[in-house]
């Protein structure tokens, strides 16, 4: 009669097989089976996939949230007297003594990133005036020191912060990677960028979607001719402008939409003049639609057969 095989019996490699397939959660369970399974995943450091990791910074506190293979984890790390309180969703809270939270997380972060499966999905900052700028500063100098020169494969970035806190962190994931952006900030006041240092990071240059929210660019139109899909608020629209988005979108394959909302705009001329048109693109299938309206512009790529007849030119 055979006798019944445990984990811990297991050879390495079923184990390692074994260690693939779990999410964070699950390899954080199997951890506490026996020393020697904790052991093997300590040598081997398995890959897990993350969907979502998202980080929360406050003046007294760290939360972080994680989406891997399905299964959700999060963790709060606040500021004690004595040092720091740890308060994982699946155990106890733990008192980590003579250690700032801000330590603690940027451990809690480098448990978590040593076993990533690339690319991740989404990463997602909530920084902001909301909380305290130092705590802020000091959580992004070490998270950078910890990336080193090891640039995060991420599909995904949103930032709940300012201008320049994006600059610092774009320059942290892999540009070929990266595929959207979505920028915002906590309140109704809107943050201005003025310089076009976020827009020269190749990051900027080859993602794919920009969503902004509570920002407003004090920049040219070109810098984001690029995007297959964005939303953003400028500071002013020109009819220059708009003739190079037109140009750039004319042409392009990959191009769908833009929503370009602006606090200013001189009178807009031809071809832009009226509410309405649409224009021929290099592509004979499809069409560019463009439509204007107080204080907002659209283009769009339609399939050809949407265009009544006629319709080139003003609608």
């Amino acid at each position: 009669m055979s006798s019944t095989i445990s984990l811990i019996d297991l050879p390495a490699l079923p184990l390692k097989h074994i260690f693939s397939y779990v999410g964070f959660r699950s390899l954080h369970r199997l951890r506490q089976v026996s020393k020697p399974i904790n052991h093997s995943i300590d040598t081997g450091k398995p890959s897990i996939q993350i969907d979502d990791l998202r980080i929360k910074v406050t003046s007294k506190s760290v939360q972080i949230m994680l989406k891997s293979s399905g299964q959700n984890s999060c963790l709060e790390i606040k500021e004690h007297q004595n040092g720091a309180i740890v308060s994982p969703n699946t155990s106890k809270p733990r008192i980590q003594e003579k250690k700032s939270f801000i330590d603690c997380s940027i451990e809690a972060l480098q448990h978590v990133l040593k076993h990533r499966k690339f690319p991740m999905g989404q990463i997602k900052l909530e920084l902001d005036n909301k909380y305290s700028e130092s705590k802020n500063s000091e959580f992004l100098e070490k998270f950078q020191k910890l990336l080193g020169a090891d640039p995060l494969r991420v599909e995904e970035f949103h930032l709940e912060g300012h201008g320049h806190q994006a600059v610092q962190l774009l320059k942290l994931f892999e540009a070929k990677t990266l595929k959207t952006i979505n920028l915002s900030r906590y309140g109704h006041y809107f943050e201005e960028i003025s310089n076009d240092s976020l827009m020269q990071l190749e990051q900027w240059k080859n993602a794919k979607t920009l969503n902004s929210r509570r920002k407003m660019f004090n920049v040219p139109l070109q810098n984001f001719a690029h995007f297959e899909t964005a939303t953003v608020l400028v500071n002013k629209i020109t009819t220059q402008g708009l003739g190079y988005l037109k140009e750039i979108y004319t042409q392009s394959l990959s191009f769908k939409e833009i929503i370009i909302n602006f606090m200013n705009s001189d009178p807009l001329e031809k071809p832009f003049e009226g509410k309405k048109k649409v224009f021929r693109c290099s592509d004979p299938n499809f069409a560019l639609f463009f439509s204007s309206n107080q204080m907002c512009i659209r283009f769009a790529r339609v399939p050809i057969k949407d265009v009544p007849i006629g319709g080139f030119g003003k609608l």
